[in-house]
């Protein structure tokens, strides 16, 4: 990669940039950043193989621990009523390892609860309901043995409230440094019934049903980004410059960083369904299945003041904002959060 300095960018009579590059392709040791060369020592894999095309061999186990179980339960009360229940459990802990300073991977822990009652008022007439919860709480983890404390000795700033630090850069370098935990809740709920009955040649079903599903996702992190054409020839753009490099130089081309607290994905999407279906034995050789269905999906319902699930209406050309109330203008406010004066949006 050449690289070149951004701190020599020029501007010509026709409006082209113009940059000069770093004499020997190397950065003057004056214009490294030790915050980040500091972390990138410190955080970085060392390489430990030479290849013209790779320095690093991962020699280091990934672990995946697994424990479940589920009982089950049924009891007939009599010839009219019967009744089950069950319950599953799964926990599994996954890891793996990035090298010898780091390590990915999740906690998972999953429960499902469920059951049942039948209920036959005659031989040709009866009733089915169920119910269930299915709920798997996970938190993924990104894991350095160096800790934290490196962070704040290289002056690196808002690491306890973010949790850590992370340098994305583009291939080949990825992404770099601790981030915070980041749990994970898909709950399931689960009720419905039907009623069968029998008249002559037709078996008649009739019934209905709830399922809501709930998702829960918090991330803690701050994320510094670093392009390859911060270092890049204007002219040349896509074949110079190195996102190492621009981190090297403390030269981020983005920022991005979450908190529960300001920025937590809860909601609930709730359907209703109902149908009704005849199975007719027109003869022997002639059954005739036929009925209607019916879903009806109710609007995302935001289960927590601080959440956001945010998109855009295409049909009526207006930005969907998922809170329950809105932020003032920016006119207004002045500052974060604010809505941009003039942007149309909803909140319904």
């Amino acid at each position: 990669h050449n690289i070149y300095d951004p701190f020599s960018t020029t501007q010509d009579a026709a409006g082209n940039y113009h940059r000069t590059q770093f004499p020997g392709n190397k950065i003057p040791a004056s214009l490294i950043s030790p915050a980040m060369q500091g972390f990138l020592r410190q955080y970085s894999e060392t390489p430990n193989y030479v290849d013209p095309l790779f320095n690093f061999i991962n020699s280091v186990s990934a672990q995946d621990n697994a424990d479940s179980f589920q009982i089950k339960i049924d009891h007939q009360f009599s010839a009219k009523d019967s009744v089950f229940g069950r319950f599953s459990y799964l926990s599994r802990d996954a890891t793996t390892p990035n090298g010898q300073k780091s390590s990915s991977g999740w906690t998972t822990d999953a429960k499902n609860w469920g059951g049942g009652w039948i209920h036959v008022f005659s031989p040709s007439l009866f009733l089915s309901v169920r119910g269930g919860v299915a709920r798997r709480d996970i938190v993924a983890f990104n894991n350095y043995k160096a800790g934290l404390d490196p962070l704040k000795q290289l002056g690196l700033l808002q690491i306890d409230t973010f949790q850590g630090f992370e340098a994305s850069l583009t291939s080949p370098w990825g992404t770099v440094g601790p981030t915070g935990p980041a749990p994970r809740q898909n709950p399931t709920f689960n009720i419905a019934g039907d009623i069968s009955k029998v008249m002559g040649n037709h078996n008649l079903k009739f019934g209905g049903q709830w399922l809501a599903v709930e998702r829960l996702q918090g991330n803690t992190f701050q994320q510094w980004n670093f392009a390859d054409s911060t270092t890049g020839d204007p002219q040349q753009p896509g074949i110079t410059g190195a996102s190492l490099a621009s981190a090297l130089l403390g030269l981020p081309s983005g920022y991005n960083g979450h908190m529960p607290q300001q920025g937590l994905f809860h909601f609930r999407i709730s359907t209703f369904s109902g149908y009704a279906q005849d199975e007719w034995r027109v003869s022997p050789r002639l059954t005739l299945n036929y009925g209607i269905r019916l879903d009806h999906a109710l609007p995302v319902h935001m289960l927590t003041s601080n959440g956001f699930l945010s998109t855009f209406d295409l049909q009526k050309q207006q930005w969907l904002i998922g809170l329950t109330s809105m932020p003032p203008a920016c006119s207004q406010a002045g500052q974060a959060p604010c809505i941009p004066d003039n942007v149309p949006y909803s909140n319904q």
